[in-house]
């Protein structure tokens, strides 16, 4: 019986070479350690990085020649380690959860054009589809999961009558077995899931979305007969029951990361980056034990006296805690500020540590590989010359990296919704758009909608991955679009400038605006004109406005008295004759003795009052207007 059968508290037969190996590696890294977590983690992490290596890679044979790719068991384990380390590790966890705010952290538009549109949003809207697939925390979780994992198994499962379509997500580990075309190996044709339910286990095989779609365009719409598959003995493992059930009616669609496109199943991405992070963890734990061992022994003192002095100077500065059981300290160490006193060849000094420790910051080394490894550079590990540089730039290869995941992404949802829509047009109980085969150059579906051909034309837009100015950008495609008011214009599209200004805004729900101003029925828009209010007057405007309404006041009186006090004006008679006698001069309205009279206006009493009275009629019809102004 080997160390470790004894450790686990089995037996086993003597150990090989190999494992009497790792038991001297487990031996001294427990002698190096006193906790009994960490030793048993360790064991833990040991054996399986050793049975990994053991049974890493595995020979297949195939039609199309050999090929190299894990065994599924040692994929298992994998997938194990990289799920723990993406959630214990922050050399692992870091890089994962930060793709995934940087793909998916701001949003995506999602539409199609026309009638398409309706089933597309009806099918995102879902609140089955959001929980699994296109709610947020769904894709967030889905990108992890593709970090992580390296596979992602999509099944849908159809309504018939209605065309509904619901995604779910098949476990990783239960998928144990990808079946090709013999003659084609990049056509899958069938994966092999096996599950248990209590203690009875299950084996079924889901065709390939593609395959199935494919059989359905040489039947011409046929309704598949529920078949017996029979599977190559060699292409799937020997525990595998040759004879299994297809469900024909749920395919699944698989997308792989991670390992090479002649590879049944992805591997984890973080797989290259374990090793590094494991040895960038176990350093900082040496150099922790480093310093917690440098902090053990604080102060040196010599003394010339023997023993007894020896003695009594321990007896002195020791602790009396856990002495015969006590717990309590009758013997404290000096508080701070206490001062040192001693005679003699006493000598009492700290002991010096600087030269002893450890540069953390040579391990730098170890942190770069893994980030290497997951395509992240060093900044986002937390270096400061990153926080703020990394706001409004960024090295182009991390940029193209976020890009290419976020184009793997558009490609699966178009994928999908195009499988959604297809399911709709077919579905008796669909009247928005109907199926006429399939076109046997592209194999494409043919759609109508009422008496019109429309084709599939699917969207997904992203944001901007790095973060930039808002104002330049649309003042640059206002610049693009109306050619600084020559006679060219380039894209005169309403509907497409509002997407494309809405993204770059950070709006979500861009399809929503959309339709306000470019309704998709055809009906007339439905915004609202906005309304718009004088601008509040600044306490100098207001005190301005009343020094000029003042002058203005003081101007008109003025005039008014100058023209009170000026000359009677105008045509006045000069030969005035009796009224109504017959004159061959020119009349006017007195006659021969009339005589113009003194006027009134001179007395300067008179003047006076009518002025004030003037006055103040002004004042009361000025008051009397901005009153009603206010109203």
């Amino acid at each position: 019986m080997g160390i470790l059968s004894a450790i686990r508290g089995d037996s086993g037969p003597e150990p090989t070479a190999v494992e009497a190996l790792l038991e001297q590696a487990v031996v001294q890294l427990a002698a190096m350690s006193a906790n009994e977590e960490i030793f048993q983690e360790r064991i833990n992490e040991l054996e399986l990085s050793l049975s990994i290596e053991d049974r890493e890679w595995s020979k297949i044979g195939s039609g199309m020649g050999d090929g190299f790719q894990f065994t599924r068991e040692a994929l298992d384990d994998l997938v194990h380690l990289s799920r723990l380390y993406a959630i214990k590790n922050p050399v692992i966890k870091r890089p994962v959860n930060l793709q995934a705010i940087y793909v998916w952290g701001q949003g995506v538009s999602i539409f199609a054009e026309g009638v398409l549109n309706d089933i597309v949003q009806a099918f995102l809207a879902d609140p089955a589809n959001r929980r699994s697939f296109s709610g947020h925390d769904a894709m967030m979780d889905m990108e992890r999961r593709q970090r992580v994992e390296g596979n992602l198994f999509l099944r849908f499962f159809t309504t018939p009558s209605s065309g509904r379509v619901r995604v779910r997500r098949l476990p990783m580990e239960e998928m144990r077995a990808v079946v090709h075309n013999p003659e084609d190996r990049d056509e899958p044709w069938f994966y092999i899931r096996k599950f248990k339910k209590g203690e009875t286990e299950h084996a079924i095989a889901y065709p390939d979305w593609r395959f199935a779609r494919q059989r359905k365009m040489d039947k011409a719409g046929g309704t598949a007969d529920e078949i017996v598959f029979t599977m190559p003995s060699t292409t799937i493992s020997p525990e595998i029951p040759e004879d299994i059930n297809i469900e024909w009616e749920t395919p699944v669609m698989h997308r792989k990361t991670g390992g090479f496109g002649d590879m049944d199943f992805g591997v984890p991405e973080t797989y290259a980056a374990i090793d590094w992070a494991r040895a960038y963890r176990e350093a900082l734990q040496d150099y922790k034990k480093t310093i917690k061992s440098l902090a053990t022994w604080a102060w040196k003192m010599k003394m010339g006296g023997g023993n007894a002095q020896l003695a009594a100077a321990a007896q002195a500065l020791g602790t009396t805690f856990g002495v015969d059981g006590s717990t309590t300290e009758t013997n404290p160490t000096p508080t701070a500020g206490s001062m040192m006193a001693y005679t003699g060849d006493m000598d009492f000094r700290s002991i010096d540590v600087s030269k002893a420790a450890v540069n953390p910051d040579g391990f730098r080394r170890l942190l770069l590989m893994a980030a290497g490894a997951m395509d992240m550079p060093e900044v986002y590990y937390g270096a400061a010359e990153g926080t703020f540089a990394t706001a409004k730039a960024m090295d182009r290869p991390t940029e193209l990296a976020f890009r290419d995941r976020q184009t793997f992404w558009a490609d699966v949802f178009t994928e999908v919704l195009t499988y959604v829509i297809e399911a709709a047009a077919v579905a008796p109980g669909n009247k928005r758009v109907s199926s006429d085969g399939y076109d046997d150059f592209t194999s494409q579906m043919k759609l109508r909608a009422g008496t019109e051909q429309i084709d599939i034309k699917i969207e997904v837009d992203f944001p901007p991955i790095l973060q930039q100015d808002v104002q330049q950008y649309l003042q640059a495609l206002t610049t693009f679009t109306t050619q600084n008011g020559q006679a060219l214009q380039l894209m005169n599209d309403g509907p497409t400038l509002y997407r494309i200004a809405l993204t770059a805004l950070g709006i979500d729900n861009v399809e929503e605006i959309v339709d306000i101003f470019y309704p998709k029925d055809g009906s007339a828009p439905t915004n609202r004109e906005v309304k718009t209010y004088e601008a509040p007057k600044s306490p100098e405007e207001v005190e301005l406005e009343k020094q000029e309404d003042a002058k203005k006041e003081l101007e008109a009186i003025a005039l008014q008295q100058r023209a009170l006090a000026a000359a009677p004006t105008g045509n006045q008679p000069v030969n005035q004759g009796a009224a109504g006698a017959d004159n061959d001069e020119k009349r006017s309205r007195g006659g021969p003795n009339a005589v113009a009279r003194e006027s009134v206006i001179e007395d300067p009493e008179f003047r006076e009052e009518l002025i004030s009275t003037l006055t103040n009629l002004r004042r009361e019809a000025l008051a009397a207007i901005a009153g009603n102004q206010g109203e």
